[in-house]
């Protein structure tokens, strides 16, 4: 039986509508037990690994990359195992605001409203969006 592999864009560019900065988010489930080989295996590639916005079930990494159409573009990887809470969070709130124009509005309204605060750093920019998140996700996880 194959191992279970699963590579999804996630993030605000994977919802049409929602706008974003620009920073493609990729989620890259393999076995738990490979979590290190492709955590290495990442590094190798360029990629940042960033502790500090970690999960006990999920690694991250950044990258800035140069592309021909967006010369500089940053890439984030979050590397995770397959049904982790942390996989199974991401794919739903994705997979709800696609099937929820409606939401993606609220949403994009939030972050917009969040980023546009005097000062925003991004502990103030996430507190500001939390409570719609969470909101969101209740919903998508209930789906």
């Amino acid at each position: 039986m194959p191992e279970p592999y699963r590579i999804e864009h996630v993030g605000s560019t994977a919802v049409v509508g929602l706008g974003g900065k620009g920073i493609i988010d990729i989620l890259i489930s393999v076995p738990r037990e490979k979590m290190g080989e492709y955590s290495s295996k990442l590094r190798e590639a360029g990629y940042v690994f960033s502790p500090q916005a970690c999960t006990k079930d999920r690694y991250f990494y950044k990258q800035d990359i140069e592309t021909a159409k967006y010369r500089t573009r940053r890439f984030h990887i979050h590397l995770t195992y397959p049904s982790s809470q942390d996989e199974q969070e991401t794919l739903a709130f994705r997979d709800y605001l696609r099937n929820h124009p409606e939401e993606v509005k609220r949403y994009s309204d939030i972050k917009e409203e969040a980023g546009a605060l005097d000062n925003v750093n991004k502990k103030t920019y996430w507190a500001k969006k939390e409570p719609v998140f969470r909101d969101i996700l209740s919903k998508a996880l209930k789906e």
